[in-house]
């Protein structure tokens, strides 16, 4: 067990900044205490990685609430931007922040196979009209989402100018990107 709190120069926080082409996480199990409110305003945040092109394989990661954050603009719950493959990964994590939130990635352009989210994802800062909120991708382009499953929870603790909570576009799953 360790404390998340890797903060990296650009202000945003993950255990490591990139997973190149040819890098591969695999079998780990990872469990600690999310900071991500150490992440600037507008920076990226991922349990494992803010960037991954490589592999990510049969990963298990569990991070627990440390104090609610308003950071984070680009979160995701195993890595914040996908561009390569993520299978056979479990994420039974509490993530928060805002503008896009996935339960697996905050972004997908690559392939997301076999994956579970079984955690809270926590919406605390609107950022934008058009903030997303998902289960298991927050924004995808060209990307692939394969046998993947959602069994968590999503808070929206965000009210508008009149107290009222906002509600920003949240889905556990886009349908549109699944095969």
């Amino acid at each position: 067990s360790s404390t998340l709190n890797y903060k990296l120069n650009s202000g945003d926080v993950a255990l490591f900044r990139e997973i190149s082409s040819s890098g591969i996480i695999k079998n780990l199990n990872y469990t600690g205490i999310s900071n991500c409110n150490l992440a600037n305003e507008n920076k990226y945040c991922g349990s494992l990685a803010i960037s991954n092109y490589g592999t990510i394989t049969n990963c298990k990661v569990f991070i627990s609430e440390n104090e609610r954050s308003n950071a984070g603009a680009m979160v995701g719950g195993i890595v914040a931007c996908n561009y390569g493959l993520i299978e056979m990964c479990t994420c039974s994590s509490y993530i928060q922040g805002g503008k896009v939130i996935g339960g697996i990635a905050g972004y997908n352009s690559g392939s997301i196979i076999d994956c579970t989210f079984d955690g809270a994802i926590s919406y605390n800062v609107k950022y934008t009209e058009n903030d997303i909120i998902s289960g298991i991708v927050g924004e995808m382009t060209g990307g692939k989402i394969y046998n993947c499953a959602f069994s968590g929870n999503i808070y929206i603790n965000v009210k508008d100018w009149e107290n009222r909570e906002y509600a920003p576009y949240v889905n556990a799953i886009n349908k549109d990107y699944l095969s």
